[in-house]
Formats: structure tokens, C-alpha cells, sequence
């Protein structure tokens, strides 16, 4: 088909299911009043903007139990150095970079049990 001086050519096949498409998600979704199935990150954002506020009260739930468990930490760690008279120091969390021993033993068997060295250790474990 020329239009304007170009050529086109018509995909009856594409433009029937576009067709069949369109219909689907009028009849289906649009007189409906029915949403379609989210497809990406975006459409379920909006398909659930607002929650029944579980969510939230769940994080409001641990933030406390965790400021408590900090406070219950601190006041055994006083207590400890109250009855010991040892002085403890600051109780913080830090990063470790630490060497992963099972890989390397899954990877390197020989190389582990030649290097592989027992240790004794005691550790003050507060459950």
C-alpha cells in the first residue's frame, strides 16, 4: 500500500491480536472495575500503596525490643563489672573480614588438614 509516497505494509495478523488485546482488557478489566495483575515493581507499589499498618507496627515492635535488649546488655555488662570489680569497656558492634575456612576446606581438602590447627577457647555466651 502507498501512502504518501511510502510504502507500507499492513500485518493483518499483528493488528487483529493488538485487537483481540485490547478487547480482552476492556471487557476484563475496564467494565469490570477489575485491575490488572501487576508486572513489575512499580505496579505492585501502587497496587498496595498503603497497608493495614501491621507492617509498621511490626518495625515499631523490634526498633523497641531492640533498644531493650541494648539496655538489658548494658545493665548485665555493669552488673558483671559491679561483682567482678573487672572494668569493662564499651559495648559496641564492629565489621570482621574473617577467612572462610569451610570453603577453603571444600575446596582445598589436602591443603586444609595440612594447615588445620585445634584451638581452646572459653566464651561467655548470655542467651
Amino acid at each position: 500500500m502507498l501512502i504518501g509516497g511510502q510504502d507500507f505494509h499492513m500485518y493483518h495478523d499483528v493488528i487483529q491480536a493488538i485487537a483481540a488485546k485490547a478487547e480482552d482488557f476492556w471487557v476484563n478489566h475496564v467494565l469490570k472495575d477489575i485491575p490488572p495483575a501487576p508486572i513489575n515493581v512499580d505496579d505492585i507499589k501502587k497496587l498496595y500503596a498503603r497497608d493495614n499498618g501491621e507492617l509498621r507496627n511490626l518495625k515499631g515492635q523490634i526498633t523497641e525490643l531492640q533498644e531493650q535488649e541494648k539496655a538489658v546488655a548494658s545493665r548485665l555488662i555493669m552488673t558483671i563489672a559491679d561483682k567482678t570489680g573487672m572494668t569493662i569497656g564499651a559495648y559496641k558492634a564492629q565489621n570482621a573480614t574473617r577467612f572462610s575456612s569451610t570453603a577453603f576446606k571444600k575446596d582445598h581438602p589436602d591443603l586444609f588438614e595440612e594447615y588445620a590447627k585445634t584451638t581452646s577457647t572459653r566464651i561467655l555466651r548470655l542467651a
